[in-house]
């Protein structure tokens, strides 16, 4: 039989490697943390990165993990407007379908709204986007009601309804890993971006 001495070293170097782990997969974690991004958007990346000029650069960068505990309204709040030619992504909280206001994505709709006025051959792009929970003919189902959900939200706020097109992608672009909860909810969006 085991000494009590004995046992309570084996339990002490199980919970410090136990703690060392759990160490290294968040920083592991935090620092693969970046946004997918087009060559001219801006990029969100993990802020400790020295190679923040380089991730920019280029094409697509794909996001591995967003933080542990990340909610919609944090995602939705994280969205930053540059241009209404660059896409900006509307998050839901769940269970409902219309989608999280902030002031960046007002900003964006509202200079849409002003420019499609004055460019009636110009259109809003409204992709929807799920994640991989759920057979893929279901997920396509659920994007599609996310753009349309959407583009009723905005022909209510004034937009011309010929001016909005919208788009359903399913699972098929994910902008995180659909590994976690905090992937999945940066995965169920729409992106709005006003087509050349």
């Amino acid at each position: 039989m085991l000494s009590k001495n004995l046992i309570l070293a084996l339990l002490a170097a199980w919970l410090l490697g136990s703690a060392w782990w759990q160490y290294f997969v968040i920083m592991k974690c935090n620092t693969a943390q970046t946004a997918v991004v087009n060559t001219d958007s801006i990029a969100i990346a993990n802020r400790q990165s020295d190679s923040l000029a380089a991730l920019a650069a280029a094409d697509t960068i794909q996001l591995a993990t967003p933080a542990v505990g990340i909610t919609e309204d944090s995602l939705a709040n994280q969205e930053k407007y540059s241009s209404i030619l660059k896409p900006m992504n509307l998050y839901f909280r769940t269970g409902e379908t219309s989608y999280i206001k902030t002031e960046e994505n007002k900003k964006f709709i509202d200079d849409a709204k002003a420019y499609l006025a004055e460019h009636k051959d110009k259109k809003l792009s409204l992709t929807g986007h799920s994640d991989s929970d759920g057979p893929d003919d279901l997920n396509q189902k659920l994007s599609e009601k996310r753009a349309n959900a959407v583009e009723k939200q905005l022909a209510a706020n004034g937009f011309a309804k010929d001016q909005l097109a919208t788009d359903a992608k399913g699972e098929k672009e994910p902008i995180a890993t659909n590994e976690t909860a905090e992937g999945k909810k940066a995965n169920r969006r729409v992106s709005i971006v006003v087509n050349q």
